[in-house]
């Protein structure tokens, strides 16, 4: 059994609300369990778990904000608009943002293996399976602490895999192994982006999404090696 965790603050200071960021908040547990079922059967299984809530990069314009009053030749801009000043802070680790974003991770998997001795091979079962889910929200966009734009990605992924092995278990010279394997996945992702939502967050002027989008994936090989 293992166990991981870090909780530490961040080094980047917004100065538009005080929060940290760059800070680190996970906790991870790892378990492993062997079984002897009967003289010629063994079975181990695997687990872990991580859960991730630390926030998310900081993220600087790079460079003075935008100084035309048009952006493409027609688009008032925004910065100008809402008057926010600068973007050249004192300090490098220094920013201004209206948003704390958020890079929250989720993770489960569980494996299964099984060994069954044949007296001269080898049986071998390898299951496993993972679920892992992903928010990244309150991306700043505009990196300035009047709300413009902001960015959201909803992230999943469910997996699991099937292999069979059957391989030799003696002394003779030649060594062989020969099986199959089958995989599946399924992934999903949402993304949402708001456009010059100066009436406050949550209440964009404009909003594109994109999704959900559901993948599907599967696929199947046999394999065989001689040594």
């Amino acid at each position: 059994l293992a166990f991981s965790t870090e909780n530490r603050d961040g080094y980047i200071t917004n100065l538009s609300n005080d929060d940290d960021l760059n800070d680190s908040d996970y906790a991870m547990v790892r378990g492993s369990l062997g079984w002897d079922v009967t003289e010629n059967i063994e079975v181990l299984l695997s687990a872990f778990s991580y859960r991730d809530d630390s926030n998310g990069p900081a993220a600087q314009v790079a460079g003075e904000y935008p100084r035309e009053p048009l952006l493409l030749g027609f688009l008032p801009n925004p910065w100008l608009v809402a008057g926010v000043g600068s973007n050249l802070p004192d300090d490098a680790r220094t920013l201004r943002s209206e948003l704390t974003p958020k890079n929250s991770n989720d993770a489960d998997g569980l494996s299964v293996t099984v060994d069954w001795d044949l007296r001269g091979s080898i049986f071998r079962s390898l299951t496993s399976y993972n679920d892992t889910a992903a928010d990244f929200s309150n991306v700043d966009l505009d990196g300035s602490d009047s709300v413009f734009t902001e960015a959201t990605s909803l992230v999943g992924w469910e997996t699991w895999t099937q292999e069979f092995q059957l391989l030799s278990n003696n002394d003779d010279d030649l060594k062989w192994v020969v099986g199959a394997f089958y995989y599946d996945e399924s992934s999903t992702f949402k993304y949402m982006l708001d456009f010059f939502s100066l009436g406050g967050p949550g209440n964009p002027n404009a909003r594109f999404v994109g999704g959900p989008q559901q993948v599907k994936s599967t696929s199947a090989a046999v394999f065989g090696q001689l040594d």
